[in-house]
């Protein structure tokens, strides 16, 4: 009757979860990144032989998880651009998620009240809200999914030493890998499941990790190129090894607080620098914390390992999200925690059940204890509920980072262009000057800006703008082709085709540039250039209009 425990409070635990997360059904794409990832996205629009060979032998947005940009191209394949598909897979992702937190935990420990309140806590907390909400957290679910797959496996081939238990712990492990490379820690996770199972043979057990410490090896190396090449790892002279020890520090903490109090939550955190208080003051609070958090977990070793097992689980999944190399602007991110915190709720478990098991409490405690409980999970389904709705689109996404965030120039930035792109261009005036006060040396609220002037029909301003901004910032693309595209409407055609061609020197695959240097080109009778850039902008999945390509047709016999 134990054994069938979960197979009978599974369907409850999944209701739950789908109750919490329902409002992401109704949500639609944001712009941040679901173009990149989906709707302005060549790759994945073009499934075909040749996309898939670029999706595994390229880096996409500096990032290669070839297997999460496959599963968004078979969805658009069937679903083109509706976001209610998207936002199912994810759900159903997620689900399956903790469907395998369940079925971990379940064989980790023989206490199933254990396991069920690790999965169920993983799968409505609101932290996790970013990762199944957001469409382009595809590959956090993806990674999860695989590596929880892998865990699974080597747990059953670590009690019955199978081969094929093996190898498939091992072939999951490559798919978590392919899907994002955070999966790197697995390894290390496996020699814990070695330290809770009490493996004897340490010899075989570090032999049987060579295959996967390798694999993680490699992969490390591919991302941090990735990301280097992309010129997305950022280094400050000013850091050295104390300062990037204490901004992880600040990491950790925070992911621990907001596990337990999930407030405040954003979509993006911003990175103020080591000299800026309150940040580095917090980093100091930190690092004590963390000193004095990792001594209890330790004098707790005497008594039980289950502590060190959820800690230490917490810890080496999160090594690749403390940044000790920087790769973003922001120092912290909600998806990141996405995994780690299955060793914080597995010790959260194991103190709730123990507070329910021992004779040290009455019972009338027992029952406010369990109150308490009960209340604290239909808290964090209510929180996670209601931050589903904040990702409906652009506009609510980055107003509820505004508000739960100080001098957050991204969310003023992305705000800004959700307003001009729903046609409320006069809104966004005041958010691009906030955001160039804060970041004067940022060319995005200098191109925003233009950009509002020229849908408000003020093109000299935005002339200004889109020159001031690539001042600030030579290869932005952006702002060379919204400058080339005003000379070319006011009759400076060289100027324009200047522009142009310069962007396409820094990014040949540049799209929108080959398409509007083709039609400057035609206008200029340059019929052999346009129809050269009108191919390479239609084989970049550029959708060049019937019109323009009805008036190339003569020319393109003639040649």
């Amino acid at each position: 009757m134990k054994k069938r425990i979960p197979l009978i409070a599974a369907p409850l635990i999944l209701i739950i979860i789908a109750g919490a997360f329902v409002p992401c059904l109704k949500n639609g794409f944001t712009n941040w990144d679901d173009d990149k990832y989906v709707t302005e996205n060549r790759v994945v629009q073009n499934l075909s032989f040749a996309s898939v060979k670029e999706t595994f032998s390229s880096f996409i947005f500096a990032n290669y998880h070839p297997f999460t940009i496959m599963s968004l191209a078979l969805e658009y394949r069937f679903f083109k651009r509706d976001p209610f598909f998207y936002h199912l897979t994810n759900l159903i992702l997620h689900l399956c998620n903790s469907l395998l937190v369940l079925w971990f935990f379940c064989l980790l420990t023989p206490r199933i009240g254990v396991a069920l309140l690790a999965a169920l806590l993983f799968g409505i907390h609101p932290l996790h809200v970013e990762a199944v909400a957001w469409i382009s957290g595809r590959k956090e679910l993806l990674y999860a999914f695989f590596y929880l797959a892998s865990l699974i496996c080597y747990c059953y081939y670590a009690r019955r030493r199978r081969a094929a238990s093996y190898y498939l712990c091992l072939s999951f492990f490559l798919l978590a890998l392919l899907s994002k490379a955070m999966a790197v820690t697995l390894p290390l996770v496996l020699l814990l499941i070695d330290y809770v199972f009490e493996r004897q043979d340490k010899r075989r057990a570090f032999i049987e990790k060579i295959p996967f410490i390798v694999l993680s090896l490699v992969c490390g190396v591919i991302a941090f190129i990735g990301q280097y090449s992309f010129g997305a790892v950022r280094e400050e002279r000013t850091l050295v090894l104390i300062h990037k020890f204490l901004l992880a520090s600040y990491a950790l903490m925070f992911y621990v607080y907001k596990t337990f109090i999930p407030l405040r939550l954003s979509c993006f955190y911003p990175y103020y620098g080591i000299a800026h208080d309150p940040l580095f003051f917090f980093s100091l609070i930190s690092f004590c914390a963390a000193l004095v958090l990792s001594a209890l977990v330790i004098i707790s070793g005497r008594y039980t390992k289950k502590i060190i097992f959820g800690a230490l689980f917490f810890l080496v999944t999160l090594l690749p999200a403390l940044q000790f190399v920087r790769v973003s602007g922001a120092i912290v991110a909600d998806r990141y925690a996405y995994m780690p915190t299955i060793g914080l709720y597995y010790i959260i478990g194991v103190f709730v059940f123990w507070v329910h098991g021992t004779n040290r409490v009455t019972r009338v405690a027992k029952g406010i204890f369990s109150a308490c409980v009960i209340t604290a999970l239909l808290g964090l389904c209510f929180l996670t509920w209601q931050k589903c709705g904040i990702w409906k689109d652009s506009v609510t996404l980055w107003s509820d980072a505004l508000k739960n965030t100080s001098s957050n120039a991204k969310a003023y930035n992305n705000l800004c262009q959700a307003y001009i792109a729903a046609g409320r261009s006069k809104d966004a005036l005041p958010l691009c000057r906030q955001a160039m006060r804060i970041d004067p040396a940022d060319a995005f609220p200098c191109f925003n800006l233009g950009w509002a002037y020229e849908t408000m029909g003020r093109p000299q301003k935005a002339l200004a703008l889109y020159r001031r901004a690539l001042a600030l910032d030579p290869e932005f693309l952006m702002a060379a082709n919204n400058l080339a595209s005003l000379y070319a409407e006011s009759g400076h055609s060289d100027e324009a085709i200047a522009l142009w061609t310069r962007a396409l020197e820094i990014s040949p695959q540049f799209a929108v540039a080959h398409y509007n240097l083709a039609k400057c080109y035609f206008e200029n009778k340059h019929y052999e250039a346009a129809i050269e850039h009108c191919d390479k902008a239609v084989a970049l999945g550029v959708r060049v209009s019937a019109e323009f390509l009805a008036r190339l047709e003569p020319y393109r016999k003639r040649k």
